[in-house]
């Protein structure tokens, strides 16, 4: 840090560490006066130091000085002091909000945008949020910006920046994929591997993989699901397309029979707790349909 060789986050990490902040600051508050008992000049002391750690010169009277433990402690503490202020005066103070492991969470940020944690996730904000909306964030989040004319907002999540205006949209972080999906409005997406921007639109989703660098777009039923209340909602679903669904979520191998119309329409929700049984009782009655399974993974519906 004093060599000047640390970026601004590693200063900003430094200055987190809260149990050496508490140390120092207890070195200085029973220090500060030590060196008015040994009778020794601060600002000598301090040319000294400054001397030996940055010009590599020795005292100016051709040697290093010799001072007593208590005054070694209070060089040590009016370092720890200044390595303080220092930071202070460059570190921005930031909010962190943690949802619980196995609760959701509800945060107002300042600007009054709205964003609801999926469990254990995290976001990280500046407290002069209003004058840089930038939101750092861990795991899964759902955000309904407040529109601002000439101030965008920044979710910043791994390696990619998704800039808005003011949307709905939900950004997940799972081993280094990202991905992001919009409801409403309008998002840009970059990531520092490329240096290309990509303008999303609603119903797009956009998974981006870290390791392989990879983007890949797709389009989607934003409708369809939404992990704040847990469940799953269909209005006019293709019952082929609704196995397929269940099939991928509860890795089975559900076949329709060749008599069935795969095509008929299906409107109802699905929770995530419900079982796979609960499931497919439902999509029978609906349909009209009848259930046969020999080891309960291949199932068929006929």
């Amino acid at each position: 840090m004093f060599s000047g060789e640390i970026s601004g986050a590693e200063r900003i990490e430094l200055a987190e560490e809260q149990p050496l902040a508490s140390l120092l600051e207890e070195q200085w508050h029973k220090g500060k006066e030590w060196h008015q008992v040994d009778h020794v000049d601060g600002k000598e002391i301090w040319k000294d130091i400054a001397d030996k750690c940055w010009n590599g010169k020795k005292s100016h009277n051709g040697g290093i000085k010799k001072f007593s433990i208590a005054t070694i402690g209070w060089i040590a503490a009016s370092a720890a002091a200044l390595l303080i202020v220092w930071l202070m005066d460059f570190t921005p103070s930031y909010t962190i909000v943690k949802a619980p492991l196995e609760a959701k969470r509800f945060v107002q940020l300042p600007d009054s945008s709205k964003v609801w944690l999926n469990a254990a996730a995290c976001i990280k904000y500046r407290k002069d949020f209003c004058e840089n909306r930038v939101v750092e964030l861990e795991g899964e989040g759902f955000f309904d910006v407040k529109k601002r004319n000439g101030s965008a907002f920044i979710v910043r999540v791994g390696e990619a920046n998704i800039e808005v205006k003011g949307t709905e949209f939900n950004v997940k972080r799972i081993s280094a994929v990202t991905t992001v999906t919009l409801f409403t409005g309008s998002v840009e997406f970059s990531a520092s591997a490329f240096n290309e921007r990509f303008l999303m639109k609603p119903g797009a989703q956009i998974v981006y993989d870290e390791q392989s660098k990879e983007v890949r777009f797709e389009e989607v039923d934003v409708k369809e699901y939404d992990w704040r209340t847990g469940g799953y909602r269909f209005v006019d679903k293709p019952l082929k397309a609704l196995i397929d669904f269940v099939n991928r979520n509860y890795d089975v191998d559900i076949v329709l029979g060749e008599r069935v119309n795969k095509e008929v329409l299906f409107t109802g929700t699905i929770r995530m707790e419900e079982s796979l049984m609960d499931i497919l009782d439902k999509v029978c009655i609906s349909m009209d349909l009848n259930m046969k399974t020999d080891d309960g993974k291949n199932i068929e519906l006929y």
